[in-house]
């Protein structure tokens, strides 16, 4: 989870998931001196020009009657919820890391709502037909690189989130392929997400979708001379 454009968070990045997919969660090994902690977390990628989409895979939500489309700002309400979720998996998973300051749906409120006016980001929601309800989503934005590559920007997913009670059936997996579809659209010739360590069926799925390991990211938590 990886949220730039949210003030004072605290994240940093994926799509998050325990099925919520695309999070960054972190295994902590305590060293023998216990002084200080470390975690990891793998960054994915995927190469725009090679990606293809598997139609035969993309029609899951005609089956079930769910509509996957881009949100609209009134949607947001119906998805900080299921954000809220995502934030206290990632902090049960490592608090180090993920130590959110209060009122998280509060400061995503507006960062949400800017994003599903934003042509250059990649907003979209799972709605169920009857009743009308949002069961899942996933969202992305277009970043900058740092000026010492040649690569100028590329898509990065931040969350990906699905209702317990619709995983397991694909819907993760389409809303994944239609987004990336979306970043084609933008013109980006790079996707990264960050999933966390623990998170395999993320990286399955990621898998599964295009993307390749990337880059092994670590944290080491410094303790104060009392902690120790």
């Amino acid at each position: 989870m990886r949220r730039r454009g949210v003030e004072g968070s605290g994240a940093e990045a994926g799509g998050g998931v325990g099925e919520c997919w695309g999070g960054g969660d972190a295994r902590v090994i305590e060293k023998q001196s216990t002084i200080c902690e470390l975690s990891c977390q793998s960054i994915l990628e995927i190469d725009v020009g090679s990606m293809r989409v598997d139609s035969s895979r993309v029609d899951f939500a005609e089956a079930v009657n769910l509509e996957i489309r881009a949100a609209k700002s009134e949607d947001v309400p119906a998805v900080l919820p299921m954000v809220e979720k995502l934030c206290k998996l990632h902090e049960s998973w490592d608090a180090a890391k993920y130590s959110f300051l209060p009122n998280i749906p509060q400061m995503y409120d507006s960062w949400l709502r800017g994003r599903a006016g934003d042509r250059r980001s990649v907003f979209l929601v799972a709605e169920t037909e009857q009743p009308r309800k949002i069961v899942g989503f996933v969202i992305g934005t277009v970043e900058r690189e740092i000026p010492i590559y040649r690569l100028k920007e590329y898509g990065f997913l931040h969350d990906l989130w699905v209702e317990p009670e619709y995983r397991h059936e694909g819907v993760a997996r389409q809303m994944v392929m239609l987004a990336l579809e979306k970043f084609k659209e933008i013109g980006v010739a790079q996707i990264r997400l960050d999933t966390a360590a623990e998170n395999e069926p993320a990286r399955r799925l990621f898998a599964a979708c295009g993307f390749r390991e990337s880059v092994r990211e670590m944290l080491m938590e410094i303790k104060k001379d009392e902690e120790r």
